[in-house]
Formats: structure tokens, C-alpha cells, sequence
């Protein structure tokens, strides 16, 4: 169904739900490495990029381009930092955790919404 979803709000969407599955191996990770001596949790900081690429929403073109390059970045790990002080806190990982797996559901059923739609716009029956 993903690759079924067209313009920037598709591309968004998409870019979105890569970053939110790194988002959640490096929490994972994180919660792994709590007892790892010298150990420093990671973040995953991608919001502010596609915030920008809110802006450019009226030029279709350069907002997919720069979603392009946001997904580049999220395999390449450039959205990734190190927390400021040394070792992990369980209780907010598990709670980053929590709330990536949130964000993460929430645009899925967005996207199942949108799809039924579709499809009913399509058929003209509604699925149940």
C-alpha cells in the first residue's frame, strides 16, 4: 500500500515511519547497552527536518526532493546523536520506546484510513 501513496504527504508519511523504525533500534539498543560501562544513549533527531519540508509543501517538487534526501540521511544514520551524559535511563527509554510505537501506529491507521477511502471512492462499497 506504501508504494501506492503518491505526492508529498505520501513521501512524508513514508520518510516518517523509516525514521520512527530507527528511532526504535536505537531505543532497543540503548535499553541492550544500559550495562555496557562508558555506554552513551543515542537519539534519533529527524522532527525538525520534516518540519522544514512543511514549508516547502507548496513547491511539490523541492519538498520530495529534500524528503529524498531526508531518507538518505535516516539510512545513512545522520539523524542519530549521543545523549550529553554518559549511561542510559531505563524508565525513559522504555518511554521513548512507548512513544515511538505510538507515532509509529497512529500513522499506520492514517494510511489504512486513507486507503479505505480510496478504495471505496474506487469500488464504491466500503470494506467492513
Amino acid at each position: 500500500m506504501l508504494d501506492g501513496l503518491t505526492g508529498v504527504t505520501g513521501a512524508m508519511v513514508r520518510t516518517a515511519l523509516d525514521a520512527l523504525a530507527l528511532q526504535q533500534r536505537v531505543s532497543a539498543d540503548n535499553i541492550a547497552n544500559a550495562n555496557t560501562d562508558g555506554f552513551s544513549a543515542r537519539r534519533v533527531v529527524f522532527e525538525d527536518a520534516l518540519r522544514a519540508v512543511e514549508d516547502a509543501h507548496a513547491a511539490p517538487e523541492l519538498a520530495k526532493a529534500r524528503l529524498a534526501a531526508i531518507g538518505a540521511g535516516i539510512t545513512a544514520g545522520d539523524f542519530i546523536r549521543v545523549a550529553d551524559a554518559p549511561g542510559v535511563q531505563l524508565d525513559l527509554e522504555v518511554a521513548r520506546l512507548n512513544e515511538t510505537v505510538l507515532k509509529y501506529q497512529a500513522l499506520v491507521q492514517g494510511l489504512e484510513q486513507s486507503g479505505s477511502l480510496v478504495r471505496m471512492a474506487v469500488t464504491g462499497e466500503a470494506r467492513s
